[in-house]
C-alpha cells in the first residue's frame, strides 16, 4: 500500500518535513511504501470555482495541484501536514487541498487519511480542524490516535523532542495503514 504525505510547509526540511519523515519510516516499517510531496514555494492560488477542472484533467492553474494529480491515483492514503500560521492551517494547505479536492476529489473518495499540525506555541487545534473538514465533505475516513496528531517544533531539530506528539503520529500511522489494509481488502473483494 502507498501512503502519501503532503508537506504544506513554506520550508522544504523544516520540522513540517521532519514529522512527515517519522510517519513515513513508521509505515514503511509496517511493510508500505510513501513519498513524501513538498508544496514548493511560491504562489498557490486558491480556488476561483470556474468549474473548467470538472470538464478537463485538472486544475488550470499549473502548481503544487496538478502535480499531486497523478500520484493520488495511486496512493491508499493520506497524511497531509501544515505548519500552524496565526492560529491556522498554511495557506498554502487550504489552497492545495480546497482545489486538489475540488478538481480530482474523486482520487482521494473513500481512502483514508489524517492531518498533522505543527507549531511553537498554539493553534494546532485550529489547523486540524481546517484540514480534517476538507476529508469529511470528501468521503474520507479519518485515521485517528489516542490524542490530537500535533507537534510542538519551531524548528526541524525540536520535533524528535515533543515525545508524546510524536507518539500520536505514529499510532495515527499505525492506525491509518489498518484502515487502508481494510479499505483495500473490501474493495479487492467487491471486485472479485
Amino acid at each position: 500500500m502507498k501512503l502519501l504525505l503532503i508537506n504544506t510547509s513554506p520550508h522544504a526540511e523544516g520540522a513540517t518535513d521532519r514529522a512527515l519523515s517519522i510517519a513515513a519510516e513508521e509505515w514503511n516499517r509496517l511493510g508500505g511504501e510513501s513519498e513524501i510531496f513538498f508544496c514548493k514555494s511560491g504562489p498557490t492560488f486558491s480556488c476561483i470555482a470556474c468549474g473548467l477542472c470538472k470538464h478537463g484533467d485538472g486544475c488550470f492553474y499549473q502548481d503544487a495541484v496538478n502535480e499531486l494529480r497523478p500520484l493520488c491515483k495511486t496512493a491508499d492514503a493520506f497524511i497531509f501536514a501544515s505548519p500552524v500560521h496565526y492560529g491556522g492551517a498554511s495557506a498554502t494547505a487550504k489552497s492545495v487541498m480546497g482545489r486538489l479536492l475540488r478538481s480530482s476529489g474523486d482520487l482521494l473518495r473513500k481512502k483514508p487519511a489524517f492531518a498533522v499540525a505543527i507549531g511553537r506555541r498554539a493553534g494546532h487545534i485550529g489547523t486540524l480542524c481546517e484540514m480534517e473538514k476538507f476529508f469529511a465533505f470528501n468521503e474520507m475516513p479519518i485515521a485517528t490516535s489516542n490524542y490530537f496528531t500535533i507537534l510542538r517544533a519551531g524548528k526541524r531539530e525540536d520535533v524528535d523532542a515533543d515525545t508524546e506528539g510524536v507518539g500520536a503520529l505514529k499510532l495515527a500511522t499505525k492506525n491509518l495503514f489498518w484502515l487502508a489494509d481494510l479499505i483495500t481488502k473490501d474493495r479487492n473483494s467487491a471486485k472479485g
